[in-house]
């Protein structure tokens, strides 16, 4: 899901955006390990920005030149203007735009490691500091390229119980969800700065089979995404998103979203509202012993896996 987020959300800034047909798109991602792609068995084809970059290319027809700016650990004074990351990603702009001309699109995501308790750089990060940095980096590209699209994304949702080389926990998620309204206000200030998707909080809340499960100081915790299922549901989004456009009826896109994600990823798409009401409600039960107890069942991971609550998720919109 975090691949199809990412996807979703640079389809959207080029659809709103006329493209030349002779030019390059040009994506540069800022962000920490989830952009990155740590905890996924090969980064450099399962991380974000090359999910992003694959489909995009392949549904404009034009090349599509991607670098990844993700940097475990990292906040946003790690990204301000006059660091080492920032210098990069400004040398790799300007490389694309000497070599294949086109506009620049910048995607932000920050903030989860701004609100780990400790042991990251400046943390724990106030409302008011990391509303400053992400207003010092917008400001900064936008000087440098002044005709570039920035794409401003919502951070994840972690479990309460993350805690690697930083401490989160509780108090960090609470600062994490406390920064939506710093971006949010951002959104407004900025001609060519666009929100992502609010509602990515409520997609990851809980749903630990999109999560790598990784043992910490203070017992399992869920902070990165997995590879399995994204993609599915970064197709299902955008042939939606491609065939409304071409005028399909709602009919005719469920059945060409069914279609494709059978054929091509296997997922059954058969089930039932009420076989998925009745999955729904037995994991609300393991999840609420789980946070009880601290103990999953021997069941509940395989009840919560991708390959189960993906083809849920699709099957639920189709209905």
């Amino acid at each position: 899901i975090k691949r199809f987020t990412y996807f979703l959300m640079v389809c959207s800034l080029l659809c709103c955006t006329p493209v030349n047909a002779q030019s390059a798109i040009n994506l540069l991602f800022v962000g920490n390990s989830i952009t990155y792609g740590d905890q996924l068995s090969d980064p450099l084809t399962q991380a974000p920005p090359a999910i992003c970059r694959a489909i995009v290319e392949d549904a404009t027809g034009l090349t599509t030149n991607m670098y990844n700016g993700g940097h475990c650990g990292i906040t946003t004074w790690g990204f301000l203007p006059g660091r080492e990351d920032f210098t990069h990603l400004l040398d790799k702009a300007k490389d694309f735009q000497d070599q294949y001309g086109g506009i620049m699109y910048f995607s932000i995501m920050l903030g989860t490691n701004d609100s780990a308790m400790s042991a990251t750089e400046g943390a724990p990060v106030s409302q008011d500091t990391y509303g400053k940095n992400i207003r010092a980096i917008i400001e900064r590209l936008n000087i440098e390229f002044p005709k570039c699209k920035i794409l401003l994304n919502y951070p994840l949702w972690y479990s309460a119980t993350t805690h690697n080389g930083a401490m989160y926990l509780q108090e960090g998620q609470d600062r994490l969800r406390s920064y939506y309204p710093i971006l949010d206000q951002i959104v407004t200030e900025y001609a060519n700065v666009y929100a992502g998707r609010r509602d990515v909080w409520e997609m990851y809340e809980d749903n630990y089979g999109l999560f790598t499960k990784e043992m910490g100081y203070s017992g399992y915790f869920y902070l990165h995404p997995n590879a399995d299922g994204a993609k599915a549901i970064a197709a299902a989004v955008f042939i939606a998103k491609d065939e409304r456009k071409k005028g399909s009826s709602v009919a005719e896109i469920k059945g060409k979203v069914k279609s494709y994600v059978e054929q091509h990823f296997g997922y059954d798409l058969g089930k039932s509202l009420e076989d998925i009401q009745a999955h729904s409600m037995e994991l609300a039960k393991q999840r609420d012993e789980f946070r009880r107890t601290g103990k999953e069942s021997p069941n509940y991971m395989n009840m919560s896996n991708a390959a189960l609550s993906c083809p849920m998720a699709i099957t639920a919109f189709l209905l």
